[in-house]
């Protein structure tokens, strides 16, 4: 069975997940806004997010390398700049948005490569089949090649959408989400913490 949710809906159960799993506020975030763009795309984006986060750890995580590919693209030497080997990474279609927004701040474009795969994907241009190829991939090999600059590329127009996923996606990344819930004590009873027997607000 599949759920139907709003941007916004997609986009707190993500950043709620992310910080469950271990990331920080501002990453967290960064997991919500990549999801916003991955969304566009048309496919269970959300699912994407869900074995990411399947991890003890969040070693090789797609939303911590991309967001610091993507802080650094700027500085001089960085792979936005000249490309470089990322390593092994965890769901690598989520490096995506940020590769884009990279390309854009350095004015070239940029090619995602895959080396088990062979895939290699130029993130400036419509992404077509090549992103469910790298949605299928739970963990892949992921060198950035710096390649032309962009010339006169229409703006990409961003657009909201809803977002299509399975009850058994949706619960595992609420089951993440309440990770970050405070566990109850005598305490925060006696304080009035929670709705008590009676909530009539």
């Amino acid at each position: 069975m599949s759920v139907s949710l709003s941007q916004g809906e997609a986009t707190a159960i993500v950043v709620k997940a992310a910080r469950g799993f271990g990331l920080s506020w501002g990453l967290a975030e960064e997991a919500g806004w990549a999801l916003c763009q991955l969304g566009q795309f048309g496919d269970d984006s959300l699912s994407w997010f869900d074995r990411a986060f399947n991890a003890s750890s969040t070693e090789n995580c797609p939303i911590t390398i991309g967001a610091t590919v993507m802080d650094h693209a700027p500085l001089p030497n960085s792979e936005a700049q000249l490309g470089g080997d990322l390593g092994l990474i965890r769901m690598p279609v989520l490096l995506i948005p940020f590769l884009r927004q990279a390309a854009d701040l350095v004015g070239h474009r940029l090619f995602l490569c895959e080396k088990s795969n062979g895939l290699r994907i130029d993130v400036t241009s419509d992404l077509g089949s090549h992103i469910e190829q790298l949605g299928s991939l739970p963990i892949g090999h992921v060198v950035i090649e710096a390649g032309a600059l962009i010339h006169n590329d229409p703006p990409r127009k961003h657009k909201t959408c809803r977002f299509q996923t399975s009850m058994e996606t949706l619960a595992q990344l609420d089951k993440l989400g309440s990770r970050t819930y405070v566990p109850e004590t005598e305490a925060s009873r006696m304080s009035g913490a929670g709705a008590g027997a009676s909530d009539n607000d």
